[in-house]
């Protein structure tokens, strides 16, 4: 569809489709409009350019937003298109691509809305969180109820349903959800969602019917209290002829006060339970509480645990469990410095079952300040590893850390904005005798000329992996420069830029993977 289409036939299009639309309507727009063009020319040369992300060449990328929002009698009318181009990594095509596609229809009051396009009704974590490419009707009543109605296709892009070439399951959907406000206390809700794929992409896709029906609520019985809940029942058949059906319920109870804030919740999810459009990990039983206690002003304490298993039924072989306990502080003004603050944080992910052990202590560390100009951040952080599986061992143990130093200072019109990086990375594998580390510097020129209206920054660095294998090489460096001309002024957020790349990446041992990058890349972008 549009295949190889320039930019400038695509504006003309677009700013066509646009003035038909509104000569139609007969009345003054209020639209936004929101575009950006970019060139990008890449050089990829040495033995392994062919392992490098970037395709050799030039290409151009376009990016078009437009939005029109207009008031008729007693409704008020928005339509809202986006388009881009997107080149094939494969076929190093390049595409004209709908983004976004959207009109809708409402009451000035907003009793009554009516969606055409992308859209996306939020029934329940069960039932429906993801958007449609379909209808939506949505209903307010006077009456502290509202009514909600959705058909569609799940398709993650307009090009699944006009172009061959880009393919997914057929997936319809249809569904209602009613929520109603019982009171200050009180509200609930009801969904039924029913799900269909007419059709895969391949002869062996899985393909289902599947049925959700749910409930929902919430309750507030004291201020600061919340209790709210979700249950949800599925039926689903698969197109090997296979069906199966299962529930699905969550609790969660939150409260929130000066002194801190806390929450506890409860999910089971049985294993015959599925959901297309809605999220739910089947066979699962969870518990999670959280607390975060504030001790003083300066000091505050995180607390938090999930547990959570499998194998509700019993027709594994063993449960699995799961232990993620946390503990963390945080300290602000410590060593009665108005700038420092610092946070410890231990948490434990741990993983067992009959013939497995899998245990991942971690530690982190985090220290910011500033001594007079200079600003300082470090970060750290110890993970202790081990794992049994079976009768085989295997102990590892990483350090991270990673030191920032930067500053700022104005001279005159220009604001300098240097920053110094370093960053290393040890891995111990103790079972195999095994070491990896990598080091990485970097240094960062910030430069703004705000009269100018001009912002830029330069950061070139080197960084070194050390593997057991061979050793690895990269140096690096970006560039980028911003201008926001007087004449774009009009345009809002209306800019000129440029971005240059290099990456150089030598190997030690295997010289057929050598890779060296050169990016460059400009556009405009207007806002009006």
């Amino acid at each position: 569809m549009f295949k190889k289409t320039s930019i400038f036939k695509l504006y003309v299009l677009c700013f066509i489709l646009i003035y038909v639309f509104i000569a139609v309507v007969n009345v003054k727009a209020d639209s936004i409009v929101l575009s950006e063009v970019e060139l990008i020319s890449n050089d990829v040369s040495g033995p392994g350019a062919n392992n490098s992300i970037l395709n050799d060449g030039f290409k151009y990328n376009g990016n078009f937003n437009y939005t029109n929002r207009n008031e008729m009698d007693k409704y008020n009318f928005l339509f809202n298109i986006g388009l881009n181009t997107q080149e094939d990594r494969i076929s190093e095509e390049q595409d004209l691509l709908i983004s976004r596609l959207k009109a809708s229809i409402s009451s000035k009051d907003n009793s009554s809305v009516f969606n055409i396009g992308d859209t996306f009704e939020y029934f329940d974590q069960y039932v429906l969180n993801s958007s449609l490419k379909g209808i939506s009707y949505k209903y307010n009543s006077p009456n502290n109820g509202n009514f909600k109605f959705v058909f569609g296709y799940d398709y993650p892009r307009w090009e699944n349903i006009f172009n061959d070439d880009y393919q997914a399951v057929s997936r319809k959907s249809w569904g209602m959800n009613y929520n109603n406000k019982q009171n200050e206390k009180f509200k609930w809700g009801l969904s039924l969602l029913k799900t269909n794929d007419e059709k895969g992409v391949n002869d062996n896709d899985i393909l289902y019917d599947n049925d959700i029906y749910g409930f929902n609520w919430e309750y507030y019985p004291i201020q600061g209290l919340t209790v709210k809940g979700s249950s949800a029942y599925g039926d689903t058949e698969e197109s090997e002829n296979d069906s199966f059906s299962g529930t699905a319920h969550k609790i969660k109870i939150f409260s929130n006060a000066k002194e801190g804030r806390a929450s506890i919740d409860y999910e089971r999810v049985e294993p015959g339970f599925k959901t297309l459009l809605g999220s739910a990990t089947a066979d699962r039983v969870k518990y999670k509480g959280s607390l975060l206690y504030r001790y003083s002003e300066r000091i505050n304490y995180n607390f938090d645990y999930i547990y959570f298993y499998d194998n509700l039924d019993g027709t594994k072989s063993s449960t699995t469990y799961y232990h993620k306990p946390g503990l963390g502080v945080s300290i602000r003004h410590i060593f009665n410095r108005r700038y420092a603050s610092t946070s410890f944080k231990y948490n434990l992910n741990k993983k067992e079952s009959d013939d497995m052990l899998v245990k991942d202590n971690r530690y982190t560390v985090n220290y910011r300040d500033r001594f007079k100009l200079l600003d300082m951040r470090i970060s750290m952080s110890y993970s202790d590893q081990e794992s049994e599986l079976g009768d085989d061992l295997k102990k590892e143990d990483e350090l991270t850390s990673n030191i920032s130093l930067s500053t700022r200072k104005t001279i005159n019109k220009y604001i300098l904005r240097p920053t110094l990086r370093f960053g290393y990375f040890n891995n111990d594998n103790e079972t195999e005798d095994i070491s990896n580390s990598s080091f990485e510097k970097s240094f960062e020129l910030g430069l703004d000329i705000p009269e100018s209206r001009i912002n830029s920054s330069i950061r070139f660095g080197e960084k070194e992996d050390n593997r057991e294998e061979e050793d690895i090489r990269k140096l690096f460096a970006n560039f980028s420069f911003y201008y926001r001309p007087l004449f774009l002024e009009k345009y809002n957020q209306g800019r000129i830029y440029l971005r240059l790349k290099y990456n150089d990446l030598s190997y030690s041992e295997n010289y057929d993977k050598d890779i060296r990058e050169n990016s460059i890349s400009s556009g405009i972008t207007i806002n009006f």
